[in-house]
């Protein structure tokens, strides 16, 4: 093999070192953005109660008052 040719070997090497260190670093990111992403998701789902509004909602409120006053 000549000087040349090493040195492209050498050099086809070392950019596939680098190239699959890369896969390994977006592959670890693409974790962590997911793990994030699930996260946020859990954060930003409805609550399982349910959401009172309106006239229910101050029925519900004025009861919870006079139960809290009466007590």
């Amino acid at each position: 093999m000549t000087d040349a040719a090493q040195a492209h070997a050498h050099r086809r090497l070392l950019d596939q070192a680098a190239t699959g260190a890369r896969v390994l670093d977006v592959a670890s990111e693409l974790a962590a953005l997911r793990k994030d992403i699930a996260e946020l998701r859990a954060l930003l789902a409805p609550p399982s109660s349910v959401i009172l509004t309106g006239p229910d909602a101050m029925r519900v409120f004025e009861r919870l008052t006079q139960e809290g006053g009466a007590a």
